[in-house]
């Protein structure tokens, strides 16, 4: 932010290295403190930070996180490539969510109107039972034709 970007760059970065946090990322999606959106920076053998290279345009890969950093139409995006797919961000997470909710509400209205069904079929079923019960017993009384 414009009230700590100095910090940022400076003492919180030389106190992560002092302390050997593995690894710094810093982003600025403007550009307005940084030459570049993502800057990353890695511990050495020395126990020196130095500069992250990008694997691709906008790609970094994360030692530290097991995770590949992208920028994706502007935006940072954590990468598994374990799974090859992106991390879901809070609003994918709470869309998904929304989702899952949405299809066992569904499930359940199902499962509720299937069991409603069963048992009208039951009902049925019973009911022509008692049917079929009642011919059965006028076709026994009936007397037989000469």
């Amino acid at each position: 932010s414009k009230k700590t970007w100095r910090k940022d760059v400076g003492i919180k970065k030389d106190t992560y290295e002092y302390l050997g946090v593995r690894e710094c990322w810093l982003y600025d999606p403007r550009v307005r403190w940084l030459d570049t959106p993502l800057e990353g920076y890695r511990l050495n053998g020395g126990g020196a930070y130095e500069p992250v290279e990008p694997v691709a345009p906008g790609r970094f890969e994360s030692e530290a996180l097991r995770l590949d950093l992208h920028l994706r139409e502007g935006e940072l995006r954590f990468f598994d490539p374990k799974t090859g797919a992106y991390v879901r961000t809070l609003d994918e997470e709470a869309e998904a969510a929304a989702r899952a909710q949405e299809s066992a509400t569904r499930a359940q209205a199902e499962a509720a109107q299937a069991k409603r069904d069963a048992a009208e079929a039951q009902r049925r079923a019973a009911e022509a039972e008692r049917e079929l019960a009642a011919l059965r017993a006028k076709l026994a009384a009936r007397e037989p034709p000469p």
